[in-house]
């Protein structure tokens, strides 16, 4: 399932994504069951400002998820967030990462 930290991602609330990271302690790498991340769903809703919240805050965007091991990348291009495809290329996230079925980002 997924926790306050996470439902604040995929309602693009930066605010209180920041509020309850950095007064809250909510965990920047909490999980949900298939092991996606707060930045991986920053980046399938494609929420940009939450997105640098969570670099800012400390998220690793090289993670992987449990299910596909996908990054933040590979969920960013899959979904077509061009402005955070630039954005993690730019902070050096690893392009030829690949997933469990052999893809990189840039394949999806």
């Amino acid at each position: 399932g997924l926790d306050v930290l996470q439902n604040a991602v995929i309602g693009g609330n930066a605010e209180l994504v920041r509020l309850l990271i950095s007064q809250y302690h909510a965990n920047v790498e909490s999980s949900d069951n298939i092991g996606r991340r707060p930045i991986h769903h920053a980046c399938l809703t494609g929420h940009l400002e939450v997105f640098e919240a969570l670099i800012e805050l400390g998220a690793n965007f090289n993670v992987v998820d449990k299910w596909d091991n996908w990054t933040a990348l590979h969920y960013a291009a899959k979904e077509n967030r061009l402005a955070i495809v630039k954005r993690l290329v730019e902070l050096g996230s690893d392009y030829r990462l690949k997933d469990k079925n052999g893809r990189a980002p840039m394949d999806l």
